[in-house]
């Protein structure tokens, strides 16, 4: 780190900004329900794509995404 010191009696550290590390990826097999539909990270949120590579949907945590693909799923009555 290194310390700034202004004209006034203010002063403040700065450092320097470094590239998160690679994470491991968080689609697991189970969110992938028989290969039909993919979840993967976008930006903030987490998306749900079909087959064909058409979204689905978006949501903002992974667990919502894996209840859509758990439903979307699950054969009608």
């Amino acid at each position: 780190m290194k310390e700034i010191a202004n004209s006034s009696a203010f002063a403040y550290q700065t450092h320097r900004v470094t590239a998160m590390p690679n994470r491991k990826s968080n689609s697991g097999a189970a969110a992938q329900a028989n290969g039909r539909y993919r979840i993967a990270r976008r930006g903030r949120c987490w998306e749900v794509r079909d087959a064909a590579g058409d979204l689905v949907c978006l949501t903002v945590y992974k667990k919502g995404a894996v209840e859509v693909v758990r439903r979307l799923s699950t054969p009608s009555c």
